[in-house]
């Protein structure tokens, strides 16, 4: 976590992604200047060891101790697992999957090209940089790795789903070999296989919903990407006309 530790009386000490040397904690002290706003931006690794910090501190801490406050922020990264019960007290999550995304704005690149350019800046307007934006989006390089990161969360759930699955037979096997009452085996074999079923259509149905809402995702994109390609082929025959 860097050589300058984590102990600063009256200070408050907010852990993120990334290391010493990373552009996150670039980014936050240049938002918010460490002296300025009395605050502690500490890296301390990946979002699985940030969210692991700030569950242990809000165990540990139900309110601030002397003068120090403990915080914590991750990236907006698709979510694997159940929502954490801390969100919102000591835990807090970016509205983007990574907080250098919060810097794509067309006016701001459009300026800054300018700024370095001059004359020669390829581009007449933000609207300009705004398309290419929306191709970078549209492109294999970007579309790929965010169906492998969808597909991975979908998969990670489902792993999850069967081992409480699991759990609950084993729960079963225990009752029918430990209790004398028939009665009781019988009650709770119905009660958890309705439970089983009720959870196993749950999980079914929020699958097919998902795969549905992918499908029509990529059947919009192809549209797209195959009107811009139409459009593209238009104005290439209407621009060789010029030269009959």
């Amino acid at each position: 976590m860097g050589s300058q530790g984590i102990i600063n009386f009256n200070k408050r000490i907010i852990f993120i992604e990334g290391r010493e040397a990373s552009t996150d904690k670039q980014v936050y002290e240049k938002l918010y200047p460490p002296d300025k706003h009395n605050v502690n931006f500490v890296p301390a690794g990946n979002s699985t060891v940030v969210r692991k910090i700030s569950d242990q501190i809000n165990h540990l801490l139900t309110a601030s101790v002397g003068f120090q406050q403990y915080f914590s922020i991750v990236d907006g990264d698709i979510e694997r697992f159940d929502t954490d019960t801390i969100k919102g007290h000591r835990l807090f999550e970016l509205p983007v999957y990574h907080i250098e995304n919060l810097l794509i704005n067309e006016t701001l690149i459009y300026n800054a090209i300018r700024s370095f350019l001059g004359a020669e800046c390829p581009y007449s307007s933000p609207n300009e940089v705004e398309e290419i934006l929306k191709g970078l989006i549209l492109s294999d390089t970007h579309l790929k790795p965010y169906t492998r990161a969808l597909l991975d969360a979908e998969v990670a759930k489902l792993a999850i789903y069967a081992y409480n699955l699991v759990s609950l037979l084993k729960e079963i096997y225990n009752a029918f070999h430990c209790s004398n009452s028939l009665q009781f085996i019988e009650l709770f074999n119905h009660e958890m296989k309705t439970k089983i079923l009720k959870d196993r259509e749950s999980k079914l149905l929020n699958c097919l919903k998902k795969t549905e809402e992918f499908q029509n995702l990529e059947e919009k994109l192809k549209t797209e990407i195959t009107h811009e390609l139409l459009e593209s082929i238009f104005s290439l025959n209407e621009g060789i006309k010029l030269f009959f």
